[in-house]
């Protein structure tokens, strides 16, 4: 069987499959995810959802080199933003029919825990018809490390307060030899651990969603490697909690 129908089938790739597969010209690829599509979903049916990225604040301490988001707290245009104005945000998105926030902002540490978890009360008080994923793994480990309790506690106590997602920022490529690479982010959140917060907030039944950077000069066999540690993560959850990844988001670096 060729490689295309072997995708076709549905087969469980190997890495070398996989390599051979990300080499093919972009319609083949295209022509063999399509043929996956249909054999799994109903091909006549799309479905989409209306959301809204919220940065509620833009200070930051693990300073990657790549991001042109993160202030410290001394520059001119650092902010963090009041409940209000998160909240006159989400209005807009009710107004067009929206039903999800996605929140995110920077590893912030003069924001204590009980800001969180205020502000996610005031959000289910406020807007209680929207589903609010917020906070990525790198924000989970440094709200850990504020308070000296471990990250499955910070996820337990979010998710009681009205937590429904954590997004998969921070993912970039889940190779720490590509991650420790001083022009790309030599201070952020390991694969390992990155890989563990999911893995936590999966058990919580939380909703989850992966995500890939891709071009800080990594090899295509470092971008294979990246996806096989979220399929490893997505088989271990799926057998244990039967909650894994929802989706899987890939962009290209932007500078």
């Amino acid at each position: 069987m060729s490689l295309l129908a072997r995708v076709a089938s549905g087969a469980r790739l190997t890495l070398d499959e996989a390599l051979e597969l990300y080499r093919l010209p972009l319609f083949e690829l295209a022509a063999a995810a399509d043929a996956v599509r249909r054999r799994r979903n109903d091909p006549r049916v799309v479905t989409y959802l209306i959301d809204r990225n919220i940065n509620y604040s833009n200070v930051c301490s693990v300073a990657c080199s790549f991001c042109g988001f993160y202030r410290t707290r001394r520059q001119a245009d650092a902010y963090t933003l009041e409940f209000s104005e998160i909240g006159a945000k989400i209005r807009e998105l009710e107004a067009l029919g929206g039903t999800r926030v996605l929140m995110q902002g920077g590893v912030n540490p003069y924001l204590p825990f009980s800001w969180y978890l205020e502000l996610l009360r005031y959000l289910k008080e406020h807007h209680p018809g929207i589903r609010v994923e917020a906070f990525s793994p790198e924000e989970i480990k440094g709200m850990a490390k504020l308070t000296g309790m471990s990250s499955l506690a910070v996820l337990t106590e979010l998710q009681a307060a009205g937590l429904d997602g954590l997004p998969g920022g921070g993912g970039e490529v889940l190779v720490d030899a590509v991650r420790r690479a001083r022009h790309v982010a030599p201070a952020r959140i390991s694969t390992g651990e990155w890989l563990g917060i999911m893995g936590e907030a999966q058990s919580l039944g939380l909703y989850t969603t992966a995500t890939m950077v891709i071009g800080f000069g990594e090899t295509p066999a470092q971008r294979l490697a990246s996806m096989a540690r979220i399929r490893g993560l997505q088989d271990a959850s799926l057998a244990s909690h039967g909650n894994g990844f929802s989706a899987f988001i890939g962009w290209t670096l932007q500078t």
